[in-house]
């Protein structure tokens, strides 16, 4: 499996402190991903995004599993569904901000959201199999910066924490368990 991260429009240090708190909590995660490089295009570019894969050399059997961010969203959905199409394997896309991103593709959909707002107006464009909302409610920036701080309600299928009376979770516990629904995909990084 690939993890393919996908940022939005931030200062590069926004994706570097993401990907320290994800190596701290899901370490096998390093070993096989691709971030796209949002200076050289446009984070929003399904044509831009297409283009970086085309370069990674990922043999065309490989499963991917995108995480992507606001504008970034955007370029994954897209391509999630392109590849797909192409009879590429896609596990799954996690969309975190992705607010007004429809999601419907033949893969597994999950939705991390700053509030609940944004949570409840994005189901109508794809809630996914799980999702989670920040609870209280806290910035774009410190959704992506800081996942591990984040802490929320999960709503779906896959076992529920954070709910009756349980505590709740945080955004990176959440994307962790996103992530772990495909055993097979994290066995092979």
């Amino acid at each position: 499996m690939v993890l393919v991260i996908c940022p939005g429009v931030h200062p590069a240090l926004w994706t570097t402190q993401f990907l320290r708190q994800l190596d701290e909590h899901l370490p096998e995660g390093k070993r096989s991903r691709r971030v796209f490089p949002v200076q050289s295009g446009n984070p929003w570019s399904p044509y831009a995004l297409r283009s970086f894969l085309e370069t990674q050399a990922i043999a065309p059997a490989t499963p991917l599993v995108f995480v992507a961010f606001s504008a970034g969203c955007v370029a994954a959905a897209s391509i999630a569904t392109h590849w797909a199409q192409q009879g590429r394997p896609v596990l799954a896309v996690v969309a975190l901000d992705g607010w007004g991103v429809p999601m419907a593709g033949p893969y597994h959909r999950y939705r991390i959201s700053h509030d609940a707002f944004t949570h409840h107006t994005s189901t109508y464009l794809g809630a996914g199999e799980a999702s989670f909302y920040a609870d209280p409610p806290v910035s774009h920036q410190q959704l992506w910066c800081s996942p591990a701080q984040v802490t929320g309600q999960q709503v779906g299928k896959f076992p529920a924490v954070g709910h009756s009376g349980r505590p709740p979770i945080t955004a990176l516990q959440f994307l962790s368990a996103c992530l772990k629904q495909h055993p097979q995909a994290l066995v092979s990084l």
